[in-house]
């Protein structure tokens, strides 16, 4: 008898997402109107003093603690969500974070930089400490990493290949939350994290780009799926 691994690992759509409960079902889980399936779309809020290019699915950052962010509402974001999963493919070239995640917040074009979000979750992959972590700022901006495994992460240099990461987060207090990775177009969907953080409901899809004169690229597909609170 021959034996697969989870085929369903190796899909791109949600075969992966609906065979651990997070979507489909009875989880309530939709798609949301900030996904990105094919074609970007330009951010509802940037960082100040960064240069950002838009070519049909990629979108280019270059600065320093560099960030954009899309209302997971596709408008005003207004809409707040109690569960939400983004998932999206990251490239860093000598950036040291590299991720994306969710706030609970929604931000303007040049808010600032990274340092100024608050209330946000992401999944990254960082250089400096070689470990892929779930990284949390508060509402003061104060920034704490809840979650790392140094025993595996994604080298964010020019060579190395795009990286999927995805978050699963549900409000409350406690709250939940897993980060998954995915390493090139041979790699399963696999989890790292899974923490219980307090967290409430989520506003924008973040993305966490260049980091001290460096440059990120985030890659379609992007998606997000939620449930309205």
């Amino acid at each position: 008898m021959t034996y697969f691994p989870l085929a369903e690992t190796h899909d791109t759509g949600t075969a992966y997402w609906e065979s651990l409960g997070l979507l489909g079902g009875s989880t309530g889980m939709s798609q949301l109107p900030c996904s990105m399936p094919t074609v970007m779309v330009a951010p509802d809020g940037t960082s100040t003093g960064d240069t950002f290019t838009l070519t049909d699915s990629v979108y280019k950052v270059v600065g320093n603690k560099s960030g954009v962010s899309w209302n997971l509402d596709g408008d005003d974001g207004s809409t707040a969500y109690t569960k939400t999963l983004v998932v999206g493919y990251l490239h860093g070239n000598d950036t040291i974070v590299c991720g994306m995640g969710v706030s609970e917040d929604i931000y303007g074009t040049d808010y600032g930089s990274t340092d100024d979000w608050t209330n946000t979750l992401t999944m990254v992959s960082r250089d400096y400490t070689n470990a892929m972590e779930i990284f949390k700022w508060d509402g003061s901006s104060n920034q704490t990493i809840l979650a790392s495994d140094a025993s595996i992460y994604s080298n964010l240099t020019a060579p190395f290949p795009l990286f999927g990461v995805a978050l699963y987060s549900e409000a409350g207090s406690p709250g939940v939350q897993k980060g998954f990775v995915k390493f090139g177009s041979e790699s399963q969907w696999f989890q790292i994290h899974s923490i219980t953080e307090t967290q409430g409901n989520q506003k924008s899809l973040m993305f966490f780009g260049a980091y001290y004169s460096s440059t990120a690229r985030l890659v379609t597909p992007v998606m997000a799926w939620g449930v309205e609170a």
